[in-house]
């Protein structure tokens, strides 16, 4: 929450000399905020200039939108062991973990491409929730890759392509999907089991 807090700062806020000042609604409410704790502060202290970069962030204790750090699910996330980088990614999956004075996101978006992918997944489940292991991610993005091979970055469910324009473009993000969707599972693993899918898929 201290790092979707400082980002939603950086983005909102106007700078007046040395502090940040923002609109809010506490002049008409009839409690006061309760102390930090000794573990937020250390947090806070923790992640000190940490900020997640690229679309806007929202935050909200009980209501769940897309965009928007839910409090109730990411203490749920966090009493199962999840890190703070992976409920940040769960809830803004489009941004990067950056620095207050450098706010610059590692993913640069591939909008086609996800939203290609995204019309093909409920066409293409039915075969895949045939296969063990399968398990259809709820967030994902898709990113241009600068060099190497394309991979997929499992932690922040990124996949990361050269581009979105030909047909090995689509098998390479269809590939990348597959190891995502098959993650935690030996063949998640399996590039052989994960290429022979990745035909089937596109070339029925």
């Amino acid at each position: 929450m201290t790092v979707a807090i400082r980002t939603f700062l950086q983005q909102n806020a106007n700078r007046e000399g040395d502090c940040l000042t923002i609109p809010d609604s506490s002049a008409t409410q009839r409690v006061s905020a309760s102390p930090a704790t000794t573990g937020a502060r250390t947090m806070t202290a923790w992640t000190q200039d940490l900020i997640y970069a690229g679309d806007p962030v929202h935050y909200h204790g009980s209501r769940a939108t897309e965009g928007t750090l839910f409090w109730r699910q990411a203490t749920a996330q966090a009493g199962q062991g999840e890190r703070y980088d992976q409920i940040l990614a769960f809830a803004y999956p489009d941004n990067s973990l950056s620095r207050w004075g450098a706010p610059r996101s590692t993913c640069q978006l591939l909008p086609k491409a996800k939203a290609w992918l995204a019309k093909k997944m409920p066409q293409w489940r039915r075969i895949l929730q045939a296969e063990t292991g399968y398990n259809e991610p709820d967030v994902f993005a898709v990113c241009r890759l600068v060099s190497g091979f394309p991979y997929t970055d499992r932690q922040q469910k990124r996949l990361f392509i050269r581009n979105f324009f030909t047909l090995q473009d689509r098998l390479d993000l269809t590939h990348e999907y597959l190891h995502l969707a098959f993650d935690g599972y030996p063949t998640g693993l399996d590039e052989n089991y994960i290429e022979t899918l990745t035909r089937q898929l596109l070339m029925d």
